[in-house]
């Protein structure tokens, strides 16, 4: 029984890691959009928690369904949806904080 709970421990803990410059969607048409936008979409994204990274990932990127992004990282369904409306009143919110005049200065960057 030992191993068992050791191996579900192990698999609670996998992270799903995914470098969104190496990842090519077919869906998107790279002139649609713009490099500074791509650029603020990143920024955003890098500031949800991997738990949220995962998440997002799996289902607007890679397309998966909400019941199979929760089978892959063994979270109940319902879990899945909530950390999707989080994360996308997340990402809007950041995109909103940088699209404010100023919003680089405010974050220390010059």
């Amino acid at each position: 029984m030992l191993v068992l709970d050791e191996l579900r421990r192990r698999r609670r803990r996998l992270v799903v890691e995914v470098e969104l410059t190496d990842l090519h969607h077919p869906d998107t048409d790279d002139a649609s959009l713009s490099a500074a936008d791509r650029d603020a979409l990143e920024r955003a994204f890098q500031r949800l928690d991997p738990a949220q990274r995962s998440v997002v990932t799996l289902h607007y990127y890679l397309d998966l369904p909400v019941a199979e992004v929760a089978a892959a990282l063994e979270m109940p369904v319902g879990s899945v949806k909530s950390t999707l409306a989080r994360s996308r009143d997340a990402l809007r919110a950041a995109l909103e904080a940088d699209a404010r005049p100023g919003a680089a200065l405010e974050g220390g960057v010059a």
